[in-house]
């Protein structure tokens, strides 16, 4: 991955919908992904409804975002 690795998304899961930062290597619509919890547990069956131009290095996101690295 290169200097700016990080995707901002939309996935959603049943009923609910979030915003995460994801690898660029899974940023792409309709991939189904497991998200890492506060807790460190997994939330599985995510799919990436959308992918948002924002892209940001996964150093800079892990230091500014509450939960690190989502994926």
């Amino acid at each position: 991955m290169n200097v700016e690795d990080m995707r901002q998304c939309a996935l959603g899961r049943r009923s609910t919908m979030t915003i995460a930062w994801i690898p660029v290597d899974y940023a792409k619509a309709g991939m189904v992904l497991d998200l890492r919890q506060e807790d460190g547990t997994w939330s599985q069956g995510w799919t990436v409804g959308a992918v948002y131009p924002a892209r940001l290095s996964q150093d800079y996101v892990r230091e500014h975002d509450r939960e690190g690295n989502d994926v």
